[in-house]
């Protein structure tokens, strides 16, 4: 018996991990983003904005990580801080 894709308003995180909704298992991003069903159990997951959202927000945050630290080492930011 294959599941239906969970259409939900609201995702359940906890800990920056997705809850599937059917066995209650916390997924990662790359758990989801790699299968787009549940590894545990086969739940289908549906491709929608929430969905994107934790799917790109681990990218997203890894990004402004490492612009900040761009940022922060260049001549430019010592100038400004300096002022």
């Amino acid at each position: 018996m294959k599941n239906t894709p969970y259409q939900s308003t609201l995702l359940q995180q906890k800990e920056g991990r997705l809850i599937c909704p059917a066995c209650g298992e916390l997924l990662s991003s790359q758990d989801v983003e790699s299968f787009a069903r549940c590894p545990y159990c086969d739940h289908a997951f549906v491709l929608n904005s929430e969905m994107e959202d934790f799917l790109l927000k681990p990218l997203v945050e890894h990004w402004c990580r490492m612009n900040m630290n761009q940022i922060q080492n260049s001549p430019e930011f010592d100038q400004f801080r300096s002022n």
